[in-house]
């Protein structure tokens, strides 16, 4: 992939994680927390693909700079924050 392509790529899954965390949000605030992980959950698979396992292994530290760009990790930490609340 060139840069502008992994870019529009990285935003496409960072937006998608995003809308995965608004939905996880609401369906917690209604109650409904089983559903609400599963959203959290499948947001991580969407940004993480197959990454998953490796990133939930190291620190968080290691884990950012692993996923270079800013608002990657920074929606990776939300989601995590999020299935720690629930």
């Amino acid at each position: 992939m060139r840069g502008h392509e992994q870019t529009d790529y990285l935003m496409r899954m960072i937006e998608q994680a995003a809308l995965a965390l608004r939905a996880a949000l609401g369906l917690r605030k209604s109650g409904d927390y089983e559903q609400a992980l599963c959203e959290v959950q499948d947001g991580i698979g969407l940004l993480l693909d197959n990454k998953a396992d490796f990133i939930s292994r190291v620190d968080g530290v290691s884990a950012a700079r692993f996923l270079g760009d800013p608002q990657y990790a920074e929606t990776y930490a939300c989601l995590l924050f999020e299935k720690g609340d629930l």
